[in-house]
């Protein structure tokens, strides 16, 4: 189990009210997957889904997500993902 000082904020919040994935996709309309997938940095939520999640989980979007805005930063491409590659191959510059 991840310690609660490596985790995202995201998942610290959700984890921090005792809410379950399930919960937080009924309360805004996301998948539990890209919920999941969102907590372990491996997809981005838009600026909308950001606002809606916060939301939910009664926090400020800048503190789950800080400045992180779609189309900026770098982000990790599931489709572009060789089997057997190494996670440092994985991220992608989308400046």
């Amino acid at each position: 189990m991840q310690s609660l000082l490596t985790i995202s904020p995201l998942r610290r919040a959700r984890l921090n009210l005792g809410r379950t994935l399930l919960e937080i996709q009924l309360a805004t309309g996301i998948s539990t997957a890209k919920l999941s997938a969102a907590e372990r940095g491996l997809v981005r939520l838009t600026q909308a889904e950001q606002r809606v999640v916060a939301e939910a989980l009664g926090a400020d979007p800048t503190a789950l997500f800080g400045n992180d805005q779609p189309g900026t930063g770098s982000t990790r491409v599931l489709s572009e993902v060789t089997p057997g590659q190494p996670a440092e191959c994985r991220t992608k510059a989308t400046r």
